[in-house]
């Protein structure tokens, strides 16, 4: 699993893994939602159960991903629990800009093609695909945020959840490269 981590990391700038189990912590049917006037859409309403809930998750994450690319990884501060998506997912970007170079997604409904919501990835420097897919339950993201790749998601075609939690890190950059 280390090497293909490692290669879909490096040449497609994610991985994608299907681990409904690192989910276990957050139990997405009591958590309550408010609208955030900063980012636009949906986010959870904290309390110390969620946020125990929401470390707990990204130490797990860390440890089981995030260390295979880079022992000294740094867990981000911003994490964050949305329902939906903002303009700016719509339009090809990266992420790097919030300091962080690994990002890690989880999502917690299916996206198709009847729904949209796919997830692509290309080259900054090509603009070549190097991947697109629709996420699924239980996926979990793996996002090389180096300037070497963007992404963007595809509107949705119909009002339906898109919930995925975000989980931030710092590896070492010469990694991500």
């Amino acid at each position: 699993m280390k090497d293909k981590l490692f290669e879909d990391f490096l040449t497609k700038g994610c991985v994608r893994i299907n681990d409904p189990s690192v989910f276990s912590e957050i139990d997405f049917e009591t958590l309550r939602w408010k609208n955030s006037g900063m980012i636009g859409l949906p986010i959870i309403e904290r309390d110390d159960q969620i946020q125990h809930a929401i470390n707990t998750t990204q130490k797990i994450l860390g440890e089981k991903y995030v260390k295979i690319l880079d022992d000294n990884y740094t867990i981000g501060k911003m994490c964050e629990i949305v329902n939906g998506m903002d303009d700016a997912t719509l339009s090809w970007h990266n992420d790097l800009i919030e300091g962080y170079n690994v990002c890690i997604l989880l999502y917690f409904d299916s996206m198709d093609d009847d729904i949209g919501g796919a997830i692509s990835f290309r080259d900054s420097t090509t603009k070549e695909i190097t991947e697109s897919f629709y996420p699924q339950y239980g996926d979990v993201l793996i996002m090389n945020h180096s300037s070497r790749f963007e992404h963007v998601v595809s509107a949705l075609k119909i009002p339906l959840h898109r919930r995925v939690a975000s989980f931030n890190y710092y590896i070492n950059p010469a990694i991500t490269t």
